[in-house]
């Protein structure tokens, strides 16, 4: 699918704003289907034997990868399914800093505005990385299920070929994304842009 086509859907048009030019839907097609994604809550092999049945052959099953604390982290306090999930490319990097970096700054201020002045309950506010690894990316949204996924422009440099894939996996799972303006740029004092994302807020519904 060439994404330089004039009819693009809204989810392609978000990608396309955010760097990525081309979702190669022809080989996912042609691919052996995907395993399931592993539960959140883990399965110890001896509950995974009992489900199979004792008469089948011993299968040795690898335990689940723990999430970082940091990951889990954002999993508490919040009603699933979520309202909306915000992100951009460079969260996860800017969680792991000790003292906040302005982008992060400003982008939990709009979150707390929304939560004060439109009226939404934090608790449906979630926030989840693009910069993380598709797997962990793709437990985290389907975690949340959430409503709608805000996207905030920023940094080019930030959007490497494993944020691309995540932004093609969303694009895939049919999640309506809203962009905002760039959060780099909000940092350092554009009110214009400010005010254009505010305004994106107040216009959605749901």
């Amino acid at each position: 699918m060439d994404l330089n086509e004039h009819t693009l859907n809204e989810a392609q048009r978000t990608l396309k704003r955010l760097g990525v030019t081309h979702v190669l839907r022809s080989r996912l097609k042609t691919e052996a289907p995907a395993e399931p994604q592993p539960s959140l809550c883990q399965t110890s092999n001896t509950d995974q034997a009992a489900i199979q049945g004792t008469d089948r052959p011993h299968e040795q099953t690898l335990p689940e990868t723990p999430q970082p604390l940091l990951l889990r982290s954002l999993f508490h306090g919040k009603q699933i399914p979520a309202r909306t999930l915000w992100t951009y490319a460079g969260l996860y990097r800017d969680l792991q800093e000790t003292d906040n970096p302005p982008r992060l700054n400003v982008f939990k201020k709009i979150q707390e505005s929304v939560s004060l002045h439109l009226k939404w309950s934090a608790a449906t506010l979630c926030s989840w990385p693009l910069d993380i690894d598709p797997a962990s990316f793709t437990k985290g949204i389907a975690h949340f299920s959430p409503q709608t996924v805000i996207i905030f422009i920023g940094n080019e440099n930030d959007i490497d070929a494993g944020v691309k894939k995540n932004l093609v996996l969303l694009e895939q799972g049919g999640q309506r994304v809203i962009v905002l303006p760039n959060l780099d740029k909000m940092a350092q004092g554009n009110q214009q842009l400010k005010n254009e994302a505010w305004k994106i807020l107040q216009s959605i519904q749901g």
